[in-house]
């Protein structure tokens, strides 16, 4: 069975600084390879792999390991990390900094050389290795294909239950958390306003409105998206004018995962003044395979 740990699986900011901000380590996420050889002798350079905010990484071995063994540097900081016999898969911090380093070793069940890894992790803004293989030992194609694929079964089942996870989670408070559970009267804000249903990007946009409460300055946007391919999860949401601001929610809540026959719902919450308030964004969407949507035009009450 995995074992799972989830210290602040919901947090959208955690305390605590980075540990180590190196250029040199930042500029090696653009070359990074997704698959590793480990030799019978230790080597001096570590393997890394770059992780980004809110993207899942998965490093699968072809040899078992211990669980119990796990040793990753400031783990209490990340937002899901779990281990199997055969994977470990990791959503790195919410305050995540560009350049930041977190070693993580874990040892090999089987008594053979080398008994134990050791990896770096290298914090990116966008290039994060998904999926990285790692081979320990010369084998067979035959071999080497069967252990992927239940190496690849389990990340699967990790997923599921990440997924889970996030939709179980609780609703958030505010406006977004009233628009998000149905309880608000339209008639008691400024607004909706209904926004185009325009998206760039392999989804469906409907009921795409925004709101505004004149009183405290805050606005919302709530709209609901059905994937065009597989089943998709929003992750990450970010509001942008033209003059280069990149404003992330203070609020983040979506339904779940949502499966091509179905609609899902994303609900965002921002404090604006109200100059910013009358400005024109666009909203840019991050979803789980790291795909990008873009809703134009968006304007508040």
């Amino acid at each position: 069975m995995p074992v799972i740990f989830a210290p602040g699986l919901l947090a959208l900011a955690l305390l605590g600084g980075p540990v180590q901000a190196s250029s040199s380590a930042y500029l090696e996420c653009e070359s990074a390879s997704p698959r590793v050889a480990l030799g019978s002798q230790p080597s001096e350079a570590l393997p890394r792999v770059c992780v980004s905010l809110g993207l899942t990484t998965s490093i699968l071995l072809n040899s078992p390991i211990d669980p119990d063994s796990l040793v990753l540097q400031e783990r209490s900081r990340f937002a899901f990390v779990a281990v199997t016999d055969r994977s470990i898969m990791l959503i790195p911090p919410a305050n995540l900094s560009p350049g930041e380093t977190f070693n993580l070793t874990i040892g090999f069940l089987d008594g053979t050389a080398p008994a134990m890894a050791t990896f770096v992790l290298v914090g990116h803004p966008a290039l994060a290795t998904r999926q990285v293989e790692v081979f320990r030992q010369v084998m067979s194609a035959e071999a080497y294909q069967r252990e992927t694929q239940e190496a690849r079964a389990e990340v699967a089942h990790l997923r599921e239950q990440l997924s889970r996870a996030q939709m179980n989670r609780e609703q958030p408070a505010g406006l977004a958390g009233l628009l998000a559970k149905g309880e608000i009267s339209k008639g008691g804000l400024l607004g909706p306003k209904v926004l185009p249903n325009t998206i760039k990007g392999a989804a469906k946009l409907r009921e795409h409105w925004s709101f505004r409460f004149a009183d405290t300055g805050d606005v919302a946007v709530s709209l609901q998206l059905q994937p065009r391919d597989q089943e998709r999860t929003v992750t990450r949401a970010t509001l942008t004018d033209g003059h280069g601001s990149a404003l992330p929610p203070q609020t983040f809540w979506t339904s779940g995962p949502v499966r091509p026959t179905e609609w899902g719902r994303v609900v965002l919450e921002w404090s604006l003044s109200e100059s910013r308030a009358k400005l024109t964004y666009t909203l840019i969407l991050e979803r789980d395979d790291g795909s990008v949507l873009r809703v134009e035009e968006v304007t508040f009450p």
